[in-house]
């Protein structure tokens, strides 16, 4: 039902937009694992019965293979526009790379109707020549994420409208995606930070968050919060990946590697072996993230229970995508294990509700301030703490060029209080001061029982401190 809305929403639309000189073109948001391509699969038949023509756009290669298997099982034929496939140029559909399409599009009349997955990326040159050499093309694009780009950038300049699909929340609700619980780190050491005048020097603070930590052992983690479960681990780089493989295959859990040279046949066994029950881990570096779905890959159901985040991100969209890895539909919860404190670095969590949209970040906020998490002051993008109130830059807000050392530390991981958290949202929106807010925040990170009574505390205790002074 929810996608039949979309559906109806996206025509909708479609048909309010006033001509541009071109076609229109608009964004369906739909959060992973709702079944995107399976709603362009129902709209591209649609159109097709209608007579007319449809391409299917991807930057991967195994997402237009899945998108080919997903067409398979709607009925719909098909041919290629990609590097090493056969272009049949009378077929109804195509499906394309865009790796390969600037090459191609002259191989096919021009579609009526195309479909964009992952369409947060059309703003970079290759995929925008390819959508502006069809200025005769309906285009929808698809996307978890269409805003929150890692440059700024906007799809504002590219489509015309966005349509909304349901919020995360509401397929937890509905079963259409399982519940989770989130295990973060507890915080920082801070036993080696010298203090003055009873508290920390903020330049040490700042020095120690900007370390790149992955926190406790992932071996010890999986056993105490994930045992037995099948799980995808995202490591930081190829070297690392195979490393956690080794470590867990040497404790005798079943694990292996996969990387963006795996072969299609190797991967498609290693989803097999998932299947049955063989391995339990698959490590990877962003081999999971963008779209994969492993039932279209290989047709297998295979429920991913358990994540490991063991890279840290800057980019919330990727956070997204490996986050919700295992919340498809099942039972129990999914496992979140944040062994890089994604969490503390984005605060945000699965049923979060995110304002999407087309546009992009301010220039001037982009390029020349960051807000501090403390106290909401805005500051220049070159001071290392607040000027109001002396708390650490954000590591979100440093430059690409301060490259974070990444180090394995012994830790404890600790389960996210999740209605504590609602109740510190709740407390800030009701006025009370950012102060609190942030107080009530970092309780709940290092694990108190009861975040927002302490906070409340801190805060008369300092009122009370102000008064005898």
């Amino acid at each position: 039902p929810y996608q039949s809305k979309v559906i109806s929403d996206a025509r909708s639309l479609l048909r309010a937009l006033k001509p541009q000189g071109r076609k229109p073109r608009i964004v369906l948001r739909m959060p992973p694992r709702s079944g995107k391509t399976a709603t362009a699969a129902f709209m591209a038949h649609s159109a097709m019965l209608a007579g007319r023509n449809v391409a299917f756009l991807a930057h991967r290669d195994f997402l237009i293979g899945q998108a080919g298997r997903t067409f398979d099982e709607a009925g719909i034929p098909y041919s290629y526009l990609a590097a090493g496939k056969h272009t049949n140029k009378y077929m109804r559909c195509h499906l394309g790379m865009f790796g390969s399409m600037k090459t191609r599009q002259a191989l096919i009349k021009p579609p009526d109707l195309a479909f964009i997955d992952e369409c947060h990326h059309t703003p970079a040159k290759t995929w925008r020549e390819v959508v502006e050499a069809w200025p005769d093309t309906t285009f929808i694009g698809l996307s978890a994420t269409p805003s929150h780009r890692m440059d700024g950038q906007g799809l504002d300049k590219l489509f015309d409208g966005i349509v909304h699909g349901p919020h995360e929340a509401e397929l937890m609700a509905m079963g259409a995606l399982s519940d989770y619980i989130w295990y973060a780190p507890s915080a920082p050491d801070m036993s080696k930070i010298h203090t003055r005048a009873g508290e920390y020097v903020t330049s040490e603070v700042a020095d120690e968050m900007s370390k790149a930590v992955i926190v406790a052992d992932i071996v010890d983690s999986y056993r105490k919060y994930a045992d037995g479960t099948i799980a995808v681990y995202f490591a930081a780089n190829i070297a690392t990946s195979k490393l956690y493989a080794e470590r867990f295959n040497a404790a005798g859990i079943p694990a292996v590697h996969l990387d963006k040279d795996s072969s299609t046949s190797e991967r498609a066994n290693v989803f097999r072996r998932l299947a049955n029950g063989t391995i339990k881990i698959v490590c990877n570096v962003a081999l999971f993230g963008e779209g994969l779905d492993i039932k279209a890959y290989t047709g297998l159901d295979v429920t991913i229970e358990t994540v490991g985040l063991c890279r840290p991100t800057k980019s919330f969209p990727f956070l997204v995508q490996m986050a919700m890895r295992p919340l498809n539909p099942k039972p129990y919860p999914g496992i979140i294990l944040d062994h890089a404190g994604c969490f503390a670095e984005h605060q945000w969590m699965p049923d979060d509700e995110i304002d999407w949209t087309l546009a992009g970040a301010s220039e001037r906020v982009k390029r020349e301030a960051w807000q501090c998490d403390g106290c909401g002051a805005m500051n220049k993008l070159t001071d290392k703490e607040c000027v109001s109130c002396k708390s650490p830059k954000p590591i979100a807000n440093r430059g690409a060029g301060e490259q974070r050392e990444l180090l394995h530390v012994d830790g404890d991981m600790i389960r996210i209080d999740r209605e504590a958290r609602k109740a510190a949202e709740a407390a800030s929106k009701k006025g009370e001061t950012q102060e609190l807010a942030h107080l009530v925040a970092m309780a709940i990170k290092q694990g108190y029982k009861n975040p927002h009574e302490w906070a409340h505390g801190v805060v008369a205790q300092r009122m009370a401190a102000a008064y005898r002074r």
